[in-house]
């Protein structure tokens, strides 16, 4: 189980990786800043650090197998932290598959 940490938007200039996750630790989260996260009838977009070679995932982001929707995404307010998701995301093929509730990662 790794707890999730709301951390300030990485510096890509200064802390890039191999993985391309900006240094960050697996279980960080940032705010996104790429406009096509940005909905209208969602909370913000956040860019959490997943587990292995998965790098990364949007809360925004739409799944890419059928029926492609977004998924269930929620906090209390002011606490992104305790970020849950439903239902679980599967990145794959075979790379990472599990769950986030209540600001805990786990596969």
């Amino acid at each position: 189980m790794t707890a999730l940490q709301l951390i300030p938007f990485p510096d890509p200039l200064t802390a890039f990786d191999d993985v391309g996750c900006w240094g960050a630790p697996v279980g960080a989260m940032w705010p996104c800043k790429h406009g096509k996260h940005r909905l209208a009838d969602r909370q913000p977009c956040l860019i959490v650090r997943m587990p292995e070679a998965a790098a990364w995932w949007h809360t925004n982001s739409e799944a890419t197998d059928p029926p492609h929707g977004l998924w269930n995404v929620s906090w209390p307010p002011g606490h992104p932290e305790l970020l849950t998701v439903t239902p679980s995301i599967n990145i794959g093929p075979e790379i990472w598959h599990g769950f986030i509730t209540e600001g805990q990662m786990t596969p």
